[in-house]
């Protein structure tokens, strides 16, 4: 029996390397929502950190169809209030592709964030729940 070359151990250090890091990879985004229609919600989970009862995190909403803005993926920076169930928006950027390659069309901070409260039943309420759930464990 031939033993592999060195190319061959290169494909299997390569090979052993991705499965590892695959997962870790694919779990960076949690899907939370599709009920908004036409729209996918996922919390990056790789960035997310806490201070007291406030999760700190970016969300991705990848949207079926361009919106008005040209915009097919928008990534905004949240803060999530776990002990009062409220959120803000601090940062959105906006991509022309799902998968936020290249330049973004749009990308700033929110000039005055608001707490606003969360309603019962939305979007910004399962992206909460999954938020701090996550973390607060």
């Amino acid at each position: 029996m031939k033993k592999p070359g060195r190319c061959g151990w290169c494909n299997l250090l390569i090979g052993s390397l991705l499965l590892v890091m695959l997962p870790k990879i694919a779990a960076a985004l949690v899907f939370v929502t599709d009920e908004d229609v036409g729209r996918k919600h996922f919390l990056d989970a790789a960035n997310m950190n806490r201070k007291g009862y406030i999760v700190y995190i970016w969300q991705v909403q990848i949207n079926e169809q361009a919106d008005q803005a040209g915009a097919m993926m928008i990534r905004s920076q949240q803060e999530f209030d776990c002990r009062f169930r409220q959120s803000r928006v601090m940062w959105l950027m906006s991509y022309a592709d799902k998968d936020g390659a290249g330049a973004p069309l749009h990308s700033s901070a929110v000039q005055y964030p608001q707490w606003v409260p969360v309603a019962a039943g939305s979007v910004a309420e399962k992206l909460l729940d999954q938020a701090c759930g996550m973390i607060m464990r």
